[in-house]
């Protein structure tokens, strides 16, 4: 209802994210790939560097956060 309710008054809300680079031996990447996914990230690029590969990732940030009542909200 409050999403609805600020898209009709034409507020934008911006979803925090974290960029992340990585550079790693490249047997050692695929195995985070499957990580990174389950997080909901997004593999924006990759190179190789010889025996070196560079990953860079978007990840989602997700906060719990404790009311003052301290229910999880």
């Amino acid at each position: 209802m409050l999403m609805q309710a600020l898209k009709d008054i034409g507020t934008v809300v911006w979803e925090p994210l974290h960029r992340s680079r990585f550079e790693l031996p490249g047997e050692a990447i695929a195995p985070r790939v499957p990580l990174l996914t389950r997080g909901e990230g997004v593999r924006e690029s990759a190179s190789d560097h010889g025996r070196r590969e560079r990953m860079e990732d978007l990840l989602r940030v997700v906060r719990r956060v404790t009311s003052p009542a301290g229910r999880m909200g």
